[in-house]
């Protein structure tokens, strides 16, 4: 499939997605920018579609990822998934993610991987983090 083809069928998706949790407090966040609403409806969207859930809870305030989840594998073994979620409108498609933000991202993941406990300015991350 086609990258237009495929961003056409995820963004069907994605619309689909913003009026059934029309309610959601991000989405009404979000009210005045599309392209916001449907970076977070991807977040719903890949949930239920890798991860097999619904359930989840964002990581407010958080630059450097937006969901940490965790799911078992066909061997039984614990997989934990840090997602950062980018959505472009329909004429940047095509066009390459700014490599400083997969950098941001990456410098981010590492920190959380090596354990690294400075706060965040999520509360929720912070305790979960510590635990």
């Amino acid at each position: 499939m086609l990258t237009k083809d495929f961003y056409n069928v995820i963004d069907k998706r994605l619309i689909q997605l913003i009026e059934k949790y029309k309610n959601d407090e991000e989405i009404k966040r979000h009210k005045n920018s599309e392209t916001g609403q449907k970076a977070y409806a991807f977040l719903i969207w890949f949930l239920e579609f890798y991860g097999k859930t619904t359930h989840y809870l964002p990581t407010d305030g958080d630059g450097s990822c937006d969901i940490i989840f965790d799911a078992t594998d066909s061997r039984n073994n614990r997989i934990y998934y840090v997602v950062q979620s980018k959505w472009n409108n329909r004429n940047n498609a095509l066009k390459d993610i700014d490599s400083k933000e997969v950098g941001y991202a990456l410098n981010n993941f590492s920190t959380i991987l090596r354990g690294y406990k400075k706060p965040t300015q999520n509360d929720s991350f912070n305790q979960k983090r510590s635990d």
